[in-house]
């Protein structure tokens, strides 16, 4: 904007190219100087200013979409609220939500006392409701499988039936929790308790297995997991969750391996008969 405008004060070209005589530059030097000072000097003076184009700018029209939200007033529109009452009710009057969601938060973080399981479980088993207001995100569930795994099974049975879960996304992290006794504990119950999808049980064994192979490091670990994961898979062929049949290819090579492990030779037999 500076580079366009034009300074109120121009130079004389004619001085510059004819110059004036002394005579007259005598003469006028004071009044020269009375002028110059008027147009130098102050906050104001002329010199500082310029005249500016005046640029005009139209208003841009107004975007217009049949998807555009509609400004309402304030007072335009009131809606009105509609109270769900059984939030805080139950079957049982007893029952105190916000010392089972306590409850339930704690037992996401560490391990709760026998009381406090017992308590939790049996407001469970009363009321399945209960578990949509206990915020209990999938997220969360692998702690809960750590810290208290009967509870974790009495959740998600729970949350069976309830249109508001979908407990493939429960089923995703469990399938994502490392393997360990209270994992395997999870999955047992759940498999005879309910019907999980094939699918998964055999990805969950195909995972536990190459988590077995992979500890060659801690053999005393690895031992107690391979003990564990055959005595699991023993019991859901026994339970006929699974077909033996099904997980030849993989399990026998896997009972070979670990042939020194009696619960292994024990598979092996059964896989075989």
């Amino acid at each position: 904007m500076s580079k366009i405008a034009i300074p109120c004060l121009l130079s004389d070209i004619e001085t510059y190219l004819f110059g004036n005589d002394e005579a007259n530059q005598k003469n006028e030097s004071e009044d020269q100087n009375a002028i110059i000072e008027a147009m130098l000097v102050g906050q104001d003076a002329p010199f500082r200013r310029c005249v500016k184009p005046e640029f005009i700018r139209l208003a841009p029209p107004l975007y217009v979409d049949q998807d555009e939200l509609i400004w309402l007033e304030e007072n335009s529109y009131s809606p009105d609220f509609v109270w769900d009452n059984t939030i805080l009710n139950s079957t049982n009057s007893s029952l105190n939500i916000s010392e089972i969601r306590k409850l339930m938060t704690k037992a996401c973080k560490t391990q709760l006392t026998i009381p406090e399981t017992k308590n939790l479980e049996s407001n469970l088993r009363q009321d399945s409701s209960l578990i949509l207001y206990l915020d209990l995100s999938p997220s969360k569930f692998s702690n809960l499988v750590e810290y208290n795994p009967s509870i974790a099974v009495l959740s998600l049975l729970s949350f069976q039936g309830k249109e508001s879960n979908d407990l493939s996304a429960y089923l995703d992290e469990l399938f994502k929790i490392k393997m360990s006794v209270h994992s395997l504990e999870v999955v047992n119950n759940l498999a005879n308790k309910v019907i999980l999808p094939d699918e998964f049980i055999h990805l969950y064994i195909s995972n536990c297995i190459a988590k077995c192979e992979s500890m060659n490091d801690e053999k005393q670990l690895q031992h107690r997991l391979v003990r564990l994961l055959c005595a699991f898979i023993q019991n859901l062929i026994r339970s006929k969750i699974i077909d033996a049949a099904d997980l030849q290819v993989e399990l026998k090579p896997f009972c070979i391996e670990f042939s020194a492990i009696r619960e292994a030779n024990q598979l092996y037999r059964t896989l075989t008969n």
